[in-house]
């Protein structure tokens, strides 16, 4: 059962999101929000709704370390696995403008969190600070894309739909959807690590960060997106995973360090986001021997969270 618990979950979870996502998006097209304000809020945001559900949801449960080991383990996945993916297939691209917003931000972030636990508890004050430094990058980020605009007067698109009550009921029940899954997935999740021997840490920070990151790892196996797309999407989602899935669960609910083997999953995504600043300096195309040592680190992560 416990098992069927972490699937339902991740179903409901993952599901949840897309109808939220896509029901926030309509809604804001027929309340006239201007496309690129859409795209840097709505759209960024909504696609964090799987992290933020389960993260703060774990949190108001008392399991702060599966929600931190979740996000965490999900930056780790972004920045190692999906763009070790997207360098292999040649599709990894780095802008030198990412020097100027993302990675002051992530490492701003890397020393935040180990700062915060420095006493064992990462409290409403940290939640805040965290939360604050994504509202800047998205502020940051939504003048660049204004400024920047080509074809966008400031007129939103028009919505696929006239219908604000079905898209409004998709929206909240999306919503529910990730609150629910969120629920059986930290449930299973600890069930799950019971029948293994193991700790919910270690499923958290594998498994299900694995699930919360498999749309971007298909995108990078699919070459869905723009070479700079890739990398750029993988630096903007961890910097906002950490800032808002970490920082309003600590905000609901202070985080307890209570399994101290946690600092791996911290010192791991750390390591990963300072890496990130030789390589935006010098700019290019990642390597495929460079997409491969990343996707080393990734499985090397993983081994020693399985067995160590």
């Amino acid at each position: 059962m416990v098992w069927l618990s972490a699937i339902v979950g991740l179903v409901l979870l993952l599901g949840g999101a897309e109808m939220f996502l896509r029901g926030a998006v309509r809604l804001s097209l027929l309340l006239q929000v201007p496309v690129v304000v859409i795209g840097v809020t709505v759209a960024a945001y909504g696609a964090l709704a799987p992290e933020v559900g389960l993260s703060t949801t774990a949190a108001v449960a008392g399991e702060g370390t599966l929600a931190m080991a979740a996000v965490l383990g999900a930056n780790v996945v972004s920045l190692a696995l999906v763009v070790g993916v997207a360098a292999l297939r040649g599709v990894a691209d780095v802008s030198r403008e990412l020097v100027r917003r993302e990675v002051p931000g992530l490492l701003a972030l890397s020393a935040a969190v180990p700062i915060a636990l420095h006493d064992g508890v990462i409290g409403r004050i940290d939640g805040l600070s965290m939360v604050a430094i994504g509202v800047s990058y998205t502020l940051l980020v939504l003048r660049d894309a204004i400024d920047g605009r080509v074809q966008d007067d400031g007129a939103a698109a028009r919505a696929p739909t006239d219908d604000f009550v079905v898209d409004l009921a998709v929206t909240v029940v999306g919503g529910a959807m990730v609150v629910g899954g969120a629920w059986f997935v930290a449930l299973g999740a600890i069930g799950v690590a019971d029948e293994l021997g193991t700790s919910a840490r270690v499923i958290a920070a594998t498994a299900v960060a694995l699930a919360l990151r498999s749309h971007d790892l298909l995108s990078a196996l699919l070459s869905t997106e723009s070479p700079s797309g890739v990398v750029g999407n993988a630096l903007s989602t961890t910097l906002l995973s950490v800032s808002m899935g970490l920082g309003l669960a600590a905000m609901l609910e202070p985080i307890v360090l209570v399994d101290h083997n946690l600092w791996r999953e911290v010192a791991a995504a750390g390591v990963m986001s300072a890496l990130w600043l030789p390589l935006v300096l010098r700019g290019g195309t990642l390597s495929r021997l460079e997409g491969g040592l990343l996707i080393a680190a990734w499985l090397g992560y993983v081994a020693q969270a399985l067995f160590t």
